[in-house]
């Protein structure tokens, strides 16, 4: 679990689990095993959960994210 602090960039996150709103700029700011939590740019906590993508968990937040790029 090292995704605290990366920046997501795909605004809809390909359409995971029905995204509707832009997360383009939410920070990944809490993680579990098969969980994140992200903070918008408006400051709203969005959780996105990977119970059913365990396996995919890995490579869907590379896709959405600035490879490895965190914040201070």
């Amino acid at each position: 679990m090292t995704h605290v602090g990366i920046i997501i960039q795909d605004h809809y996150c390909n359409g995971f689990r029905n995204t509707k709103e832009d997360l383009s700029g939410s920070i990944i700011e809490a993680e579990g095993r098969d969980w994140i939590v992200l903070r918008t740019s408006e400051g709203n906590p969005i959780v996105i959960d990977f119970s059913k993508h365990l396996i995919k968990k890995e490579d869907l937040i590379a896709s959405w994210s600035i490879a490895k790029q965190k914040t201070a």
